[in-house]
C-alpha cells in the first residue's frame, strides 16, 4: 500500500512469492503500477490453461482491466514438469509420494509435477497429493510411513521452507531414505538448516538459468560478490534484470512525456513493449500476458545442513 500511495513510485520489482502476488496484484492493477516479479511461478497469475484449472483467476486479479504485471521467470507449467522429468529420467525413480501445503504455489506445482510424472510412466501413489495445513501441522510421520508402505522411491514437496518443507525432509530420516524433490520454494539455505542431518539428497528447481554458467552474467556475478561478500542467490540475476527492464521502460516513458514525469500508465505501456531485452540472464521478451519468452529451469542439490546455496546439477531450456 505504501508503494501505490506514493505517486513517485512508477514501478516495482516483485513480489517474490506467488501467494503474495495474489494479494498484491489487484492493488497494483487498480493503481496502474507496473510490477515485474523475479520469482512468481504459478501459471494462474497470468494464464488460463485449456483444462480450466485456473478458473479465471488471471482476470480476477486485474479488476481494472489491462495488464500491469510481468515476470522474468517461467511458470510452474514448465517448472513442475521439469522436476518430474528429472526425478523419473535422471534419478530413475518410478513411484512418487507427494506432499503439498495447499497454497497457490505449492498446490499448483504439485499438480503439474504429478501430471508429468504420470505421463513419463511413473506412479503417483497418493491421488490427494498429500495436502496439509502448514499452520497447524508439525508431525508428518503418518504420511511418511504411508509413503513407505506404498513403496515410494522418491518424495515430491509442493510448498516452501516456510510451510514446513525442511521439517518434512528432517522427519523422513530413518523412516524413508529416498530422494526429496521440490521447486524453488526450498531454494534458500534455511531449508538445509531445517532439514538438518537429512538435507543431503534433496533437489530443487529454479525457474531461471544458472548465472555462474552464463557468459552474460559474469560481470554481474563478480560485482555482486564484491558488494555483498557472497555468491548470487537463485533469483538475484532475475531481480537485477527485472529492475533493469523497469529502468529502461522509465527512460522511454520519460521521452514519451517530453522529458517530464511520466504517468504510471505510460511506464506500464513501455514495460509491455519489452522485446529482445539483452540482460544478465539472457534475452527477454514479454507476451500479452506478461510472461517471459525465456523458459529455463535449473536443478540444484542440497549437500548438507551447512550448505549455503545448493550445488548446480543440470539446466534445461524448454522451447
Amino acid at each position: 500500500m505504501q508503494f501505490v500511495a506514493d505517486s513517485a513510485v512508477l514501478g516495482m520489482v516483485g513480489p517474490f512469492n506467488s501467494s503474495v502476488a495474489r494479494a498484491e496484484m489487484p492493488i497494483g492493477n487498480t493503481a496502474g503500477l507496473a510490477m515485474i516479479s523475479p520469482a512468481n511461478t504459478n501459471e494462474c497469475l497470468t494464464q488460463e490453461p485449456p483444462d480450466g484449472h485456473c478458473a479465471g483467476q488471471a482476470a480476477k486479479l486485474r479488476p481494472k482491466g489491462g495488464n500491469n504485471y510481468f515476470r522474468v521467470c517461467t511458470t510452474d507449467l514448465i517448472q513442475g514438469p521439469a522436476a518430474a522429468d528429472y526425478a523419473y529420467n535422471k534419478l530413475g525413480k518410478k513411484k512418487v509420494y507427494v506432499f503439498n501445503d495447499q497454497q497457490t504455489y505449492g498446490l499448483g506445482i504439485a499438480k503439474n509435477f504429478a501430471a508429468q510424472f504420470a505421463k513419463d510412466g511413473g506412479t503417483v501413489l497418493n491421488s490427494d497429493l498429500g495436502g496439509f495445513d502448514p499452520g497447524s501441522t508439525n508431525d508428518f510421520k503418518n504420511q511418511i510411513n504411508r509413503a513407505k508402505s506404498l513403496g515410494a522411491d522418491v518424495v515430491f514437496f509442493g510448498g516452501t521452507t516456510a510451510t514446513k518443507g525442511g521439517q518434512i525432509r528432517k522427519q523422513m530420516l530413518g523412516l524413508l531414505d529416498v530422494p526429496y524433490v521440490a521447486g524453488d520454494g526450498i531454494s534458500g539455505n534455511q531449508f538445509a538448516k531445517d532439514a538438518g542431518d537429512n538435507a543431503a539428497n534433496s533437489y530443487f528447481t529454479v525457474a531461471g538459468p544458472y548465472p555462474q554458467a552464463l557468459p552474460t552474467a559474469q560481470k554481474f556475478n563478480a560485482d555482486y560478490k564484491k558488494e555483498y561478500s557472497q555468491d548470487v542467490g537463485a533469483y538475484s540475476a532475475q531481480a537485477y534484470d527485472a529492475a533493469s527492464i523497469i529502468i529502461a521502460a522509465l527512460g522511454r516513458a520519460i521521452d514519451d512525456a517530453g522529458g517530464n514525469m511520466p504517468t504510471r500508465d505510460q511506464v506500464t505501456a513501455q514495460v509491455a513493449k519489452t522485446q529482445n531485452y539483452k540482460g544478465v540472464i539472457g534475452t527477454t521478451s514479454f507476451d500479452a500476458n506478461g510472461d517471459t519468452s525465456l523458459k529455463i529451469i535449473t536443478i540444484y542439490k542440497w549437500a548438507s545442513a551447512t550448505d549455503t546455496g545448493g550445488t548446480f546439477v543440470d539446466q534445461v531450456t524448454v522451447s
